[in-house]
């Protein structure tokens, strides 16, 4: 809400210490691969902490895949500047998660679950 309203006065500035949409859809895009891969690490732990624990990752990821969407929502007509930054988060971000050949991680059904529903809505 206040970010995504704050941003649109700013997406081009010439200004070296305003952010520019794409610096901001690549924070955005750079913190969910992060997260991600910390949450399908934390998948395979067995012991209250590692649950716990990717619980919050899961939880911080569906915060930026929902804020991702709504600045892509937002800044509609900027699309063209944000969707090379958009694809190649998206191909990074399949292949990094199961069942993806590349993910090294296998995880229990339950957990695969989790994360599709909230991890991978970005994709839809």
């Amino acid at each position: 809400g206040k970010l995504v309203c704050r941003l649109r006065d700013h997406t081009h500035c010439p200004s070296d210490n305003e952010w520019s949409l794409s610096s901001v859809v690549c924070g955005i895009c750079d913190a969910m691969k992060q997260k991600s891969r910390e949450c399908v690490k934390c998948a395979s732990q067995k012991d209250k902490d590692g649950q716990m624990l990717f619980s919050k990752l899961l939880k911080t990821c569906r915060f930026f895949s929902t804020l991702l969407l709504k600045v892509i929502q937002e800044y509609e007509s900027y699309q063209h500047d944000i969707a090379e930054t958009i694809l190649i988060f998206l191909l990074e971000l399949t292949s990094s998660l199961p069942p993806s050949p590349s993910c090294e991680i296998s995880m229990c059904k339950p957990k695969l679950a989790e994360i599709e529903a909230n991890i991978t809505i970005v994709l839809e």
